[in-house]
């Protein structure tokens, strides 16, 4: 956890996705999760990506798309830290958003 800082909207490029995150996926193949430090206040963070699938168990088409795609996945912080001058209707994260770089090696969905 870092230090408490000020609550401010910071948007990061995509030329300079993060690439010091953990890529998980979810047991039932149907969402995948990324979790490392947000690039401005330092703090942990959890970024969670799934496609909604009725019909049967396992990656739905869009998640499986998405991914192979190998574009960076656009994120947001969701650190826990309380953040000075956090505006009304946010109840988590510092403000900042930026891209998350799939693994070279992709995610085995």
């Amino acid at each position: 956890m870092s230090p408490i800082s000020t609550w401010r909207r910071k948007p990061f490029p995509l030329t300079d996705p993060r690439t010091d995150f953990v890529w998980e996926v979810w047991t039932d193949g149907d969402g995948v999760q990324a979790t490392g430090p947000c690039p401005e206040c330092r703090c942990t963070t959890r970024n969670v990506i799934t496609e909604t699938q009725f019909a049967a168990k396992g990656p739905s088409r869009q998640l499986r798309e998405f991914v192979a795609s190998a574009e960076p996945a656009y994120a947001a912080c969701e650190c826990t830290t309380w953040h000075l001058q956090r505006p009304d209707g946010y109840t988590s994260g510092c403000g900042a958003s930026f891209y998350i770089a799939f693994p070279a090696h992709g995610l085995p969905l």
